[in-house]
């Protein structure tokens, strides 16, 4: 008999996959009764390790190329998990405090594009979510927000140059790195360079 762990991704959260099968051979003798299995626990000593990229580039609807005033760009955050263990539900906090050469836009961040909200958000196979209005936060505090009740402001035009932090909440619980494929989650917004 020959059992293995089963499916492509056989261990996920509390369950193990497996099968149990008796020849290599399709033939009449394969049919079996039910069958026992040993397995091993093992102590959980797994971790969460998070890690958060930034990047820009000049959005497809500014009149240049080129990251200069008057331009708008898409920061594009990047969240991973690498770690062997979920995240604990709803405990992911982001911050980014904008450069001073830039404006958040609070419109519709890919210009008639398939979103229509502030954010463009890819939760991909993380097990998050995120609403683009009751996850999304603004503070013009000098200090940076710690939670997102220090991010309760919203801007007061398409272009407030005086929201100086964007808070992200996303909601769920972001699933363990190293036996799922794709756990990242991509959150975009726009700003104006001036």
């Amino acid at each position: 008999r020959c059992s293995a762990l089963f499916a492509a991704f056989p261990l996920p959260i509390k369950t193990i996959q497996l099968a149990i099968d008796e020849d290599t051979v399709v033939d009449a003798d394969r049919s079996h009764i039910d069958e026992q299995v040993d397995y091993g626990v093992f102590r959980n000593n797994q971790t969460a390790n998070i890690t958060v990229g930034k990047s820009v580039r000049v959005f497809s609807g500014s009149s240049t190329a080129y990251a200069i005033p008057g331009s708008d760009v898409i920061y594009s955050f990047s969240v991973d998990t690498t770690g062997s263990a979920p995240v604990d539900p709803d405990t992911l906090f982001l911050v980014d405090t904008l450069p001073s050469e830039t404006v958040f836009y609070d419109g519709d961040v890919d210009g008639g594009g398939p979103e229509t909200a502030r954010i463009a958000r890819d939760p991909k196979d993380s097990g998050l979510t995120l609403d683009a209005t009751a996850n999304v936060g603004f503070s013009r505090a000098a200090a940076k927000p710690t939670n997102m009740t220090e991010c309760g402001e919203a801007p007061n035009a398409l272009l407030d140059p005086t929201i100086r932090h964007i808070c992200f909440e996303p909601q769920g619980r972001m699933l363990a790195g190293t036996l799922q494929p794709d756990t990242d989650f991509v959150i975009e917004c726009r700003a104006r360079i001036i």
